[in-house]
C-alpha cells in the first residue's frame, strides 16, 4: 500500500532517518525508504493522574494532573524478495541491514543501541527511538534464503526535556488548592467522628 501526495501526485512511502543526537540535528547515514508502506499505524498515548482514592478513602475526584506519558508508534513492514514488488530489491537480507542500519548503531565494546529516529509518513514527522523489533520469515526459496519477510516494530517518542516554568508556577497552585482542600475535608471527617464518639459516649 501507498500513499498518493496529491499536491505532487506521486506516491509517498514511509522514511527512516538516524540521528546522532536528540535535538534531531547531526544526521547518521541516508534514509531508508519501505518498500510497502504499512497496512496500519497506531498512535497510542498515555496520561496519568494523581489518584486521590490513595490518600482519602471518601475521595471520588480522578485527582490532579500528572504527566502525559511519551507517545508510542506500532507498525508492521513486508520486506519483499522476490521481485514482485520491485524487481530491483531481491534480497530480503540487504533491506534487513539496511534497516537496522537506520534504527541501531554500533558502540565500542561491540554491542548495539538505538539510534535517535525521525520516521517521516502521511505528511508528518515523527522523532522516536525503537522500543521492539521483531522479524518474521513468511516466504523461503528452495536453498532456504528467505523471499519475504515482515517487520513488526514498536518507538516511542523523544526530544530533549526542557523546564516549563509557567508549568510548574500553574501545577504548584494546584497543589497548593488542592492540599488546602484535602486538609479541610480531613479536618471536617474527623470533627465528625469526634462528634459521633463524645455522642455515643454521652459527652456532648
Amino acid at each position: 500500500m501507498s500513499i498518493l501526495d496529491f499536491k505532487s501526485g506521486k506516491k509517498e512511502f514511509m522514511t527512516f532517518q538516524a540521528y546522532d543526537d536528540i535535538k534531531f540535528t547531526k544526521k547518521l547515514g541516508d534514509e531508508y525508504k519501505v518498500m510497502i508502506n504499512p497496512e496500519t499505524f497506531e498512535k497510542n498515548m498515555t496520561i496519568s493522574y494523581q489518584n486521590l482514592e490513595s490518600v482519602h478513602k471518601y475521595s471520588t475526584s480522578i485527582g490532579l494532573f500528572a504527566n502525559m506519558g511519551a507517545i508510542s508508534y506500532s507498525f508492521s513492514l513486508v520486506l519483499d524478495g522476490t521481485g514482485i514488488v520491485n524487481p530491483s530489491k531481491k534480497d530480503v537480507q540487504k533491506e534487513l541491514t539496511d534497516l537496522t542500519n537506520v534504527l541501531f548503531k554500533k558502540v565500542n565494546d561491540g554491542s548495539y543501541q538505538p539510534n535517535y529516529v525521525s520516521i517521516t509518513y502521511c505528511h508528518e514527522i515523527f522523532n522516536c527511538v525503537i522500543t521492539s523489533f521483531k522479524i518474521n520469515y513468511t516466504l523461503f526459496n528452495l536453498d532456504g534464503t528467505p523471499l519475504r519477510a515482515t517487520v513488526t516494530c514498536s518507538f516511542s517518542s523523544a526530544c530533549k526535556v526542557e523546564s516549563n516554568k509557567e508549568f510548574d508556577k500553574t501545577k504548584s497552585k494546584q497543589e497548593k488548592s488542592w492540599f488546602e482542600n484535602f486538609s479541610e475535608v480531613v479536618a471536617t471527617s474527623m470533627e465528625n467522628e469526634c462528634d459521633s464518639l463524645f455522642n455515643l459516649l454521652g459527652l456532648k
